[in-house]
């Protein structure tokens, strides 16, 4: 039997190198010299291509919210590094030697700047004011605000967001406002509880990713009733004076939501007409039809005596002194406004409603009117508390 031989290489331990260098580094706007933040789920990225390869696989290093980013575990050489995904401009890709601690600092300019930001608690609503700078002649392509219990808060991290749509350009003098109303996310907001919220603004220019104000961190305090916020009044409701019906108005004393009284009536099968107010003195309504809402109390005794889907059915404001002129226009639909048998509050967005003859002037609104051409069987409904104010 031949000796067993041992070859030495069968023993040799493994002399591989292992990844030591770091490279670290932060986004930092060229024009403030302050960090650029950004989100860290699917936000900005860096691409590096390690030299020395015929077709290397690129390795991606995460930005974080505040705008740095580290990678310890990179074999040191040379690489060629370039932001891929970004909220700022596109950069050149530059060439480094990564040994041992390796600092890149990339200089660059956002899409949007955020100007004289406030973030504050307003009853239930905690709204943010601000301006804008772009940096590009592309649309504004949307504003938001992110509300979460996470500091990472951003547009994919959050709990709750408020997102309103721009498409447009903007001058720096213009103002902004946007908010989220805690109570009427009280599935989630807890009161004297702490949260964190984030202002965002994306460009239209293809790719952009949202720039960001600084996080703030607000106790959004107990929850208020609606009414402490009524807004400019349309009507109260405490008279039938300047009303119209097809049914028979009185002012109810008793069953209200708010002042001294509403206004009732019972339309009978055949009509269409519930109620119907031109004014002689227009109402300021000290809105913007972007953020405006028209608001009233509406109380429906019995939702089976409509033919709901069936004919035309609308709540129709106007500049005109009539319909049709200078109006704004809902569909009256039981499940469009969430409707119940009793008092319903009902809140229409102006930005959301149709348009009729022309542009409404919100600062000279004088006609309202609800109907519907298709009913059941006589209805009984009641109205009060007709009003208008911002929803930011």
């Amino acid at each position: 039997m031949l000796p067993a031989v041992a070859s030495c290489s069968l023993f040799q331990l493994d002399t591989y190198q292992e990844p030591d260098a770091t490279l670290y580094g932060t986004i930092i706007d060229a024009s403030t010299g302050e960090a650029l933040p950004g989100d860290i789920v699917n936000g900005t990225t860096l691409k590096l291509i390690e030299h020395g390869y015929t077709d290397p696989t690129p390795t991606y290093l995460v930005v974080k919210n505040d705008g740095s980013y580290r990678n310890t575990r990179l074999y040191e050489g040379t690489y060629t590094i370039q932001p891929d995904k970004r909220n700022f401009l596109p950069v050149d890709a530059q060439e480094i030697k990564i040994a041992g601690q390796t600092r890149l600092d990339f200089y660059v300019t956002p899409y949007i700047r955020f100007r004289n930001v406030s973030i504050t608690k307003e009853a239930n609503t905690v709204l943010a004011t601000f301006n804008l700078e772009p940096t590009t002649l592309d649309a504004v392509a949307e504003i938001a605000l992110f509300a979460s219990d996470q500091a990472s808060v951003g547009s994919t991290v959050n709990s709750v967001s408020k997102i309103k749509t721009v498409g447009s350009g903007v001058l720096p003098t213009r103002e902004f406002k946007i908010g989220i109303d805690v109570a009427d996310n009280s599935s989630y907001f807890q009161e004297n509880k702490e949260y964190y919220f984030r202002l965002g603004a994306r460009s239209s220019y293809s790719g952009a990713l949202y720039n960001y104000a600084p996080t703030v961190k607000i106790n959004i305090g107990e929850f208020v009733d609606d009414i402490s916020r009524p807004g400019v009044f349309f009507d109260e409701c405490e008279s039938t004076e300047g009303w119209k019906s097809q049914g028979t108005l009185s002012v109810d004393y008793l069953d209200k939501t708010q002042g001294n009284g509403c206004l009732s009536t019972t339309v009978p099968k055949n009509a269409l007409l519930f109620f119907e107010r031109a004014l002689e003195t227009p109402v300021d309504t000290k809105v913007s039809q972007e953020d405006g809402v028209l608001a009233f109390d509406l109380y429906v005794a019995d939702l089976d005596a409509f033919g709901w889907g069936l004919g035309d059915a609308q709540i129709e404001i106007s500049s005109g002194g009539k319909a049709d002129v200078g109006e704004l226009h809902w569909t009256f639909l039981a499940d469009d406004l969430n409707l119940r048998p009793g008092w319903n509050n009902i809140r229409l967005s102006l930005a959301g409603a149709r348009k009729t003859g022309g542009a409404i002037n919100l600062q000279a609104v004088n006609y309202f009117r609800l109907y519907h051409t298709r009913l059941n069987s006589d209805a009984t409904l009641k109205i009060d508390n007709i009003r208008f104010y911002e929803d930011f």
